[in-house]
């Protein structure tokens, strides 16, 4: 089962938003190496940016990734996400909706988290066996999850 963060603005957006936005989220494609999927935006039908990210890679082929591992990954890739959000956000006046497993987690508006959003985008990521500093550690132990 895959668990997604998924983000959307409140109100349609420009052409000219649109594709600002959608360039930034490709050139975040190699400015951060992804646990599980990249960051990916889309415009909708209705105008709407819109967006979902698999969050948790949970195992590849028959590895299982330890808890605390998952932990650490998902933390900085929802953080990072999180913070591509507020930056959109204020850089184009835009206002997104943020949700999980269609669960509301808050919004983002004029480049400000709503409080349960700033607590999924800690300043660390540290959990009880893991730091930041282990981060490319981690991903070159699991270099194989790419393929």
């Amino acid at each position: 089962m895959s668990i997604t963060l998924d983000y959307v603005t409140d109100a349609p957006v420009s052409a000219a938003v649109a594709v600002v936005v959608q360039k930034s989220a490709r050139q975040s494609l190699t400015a951060h190496d992804w646990w599980a999927e990249p960051l990916s935006v889309s415009l909708s039908e209705a105008n709407h940016l819109e967006g979902s990210t698999r969050i948790i890679l949970g195992g590849y082929g028959d590895i299982d990734v330890p808890a605390e591992e998952e932990e650490l990954m998902t933390c900085i890739d929802t953080r990072f996400i999180l913070r591509k959000l507020a930056e959109w956000s204020s850089q184009h006046s835009i206002s997104w909706r943020v949700s999980i497993m269609g669960n509301d987690l808050g919004v983002i508006n004029n480049g400000v988290m709503s409080s349960g959003l700033q607590k999924l985008a800690p300043k660390s990521c540290a959990n009880a066996k893991l730091s930041e500093s282990d981060v490319n550690r981690v991903l070159k132990k699991h270099e194989a999850r790419k393929y």
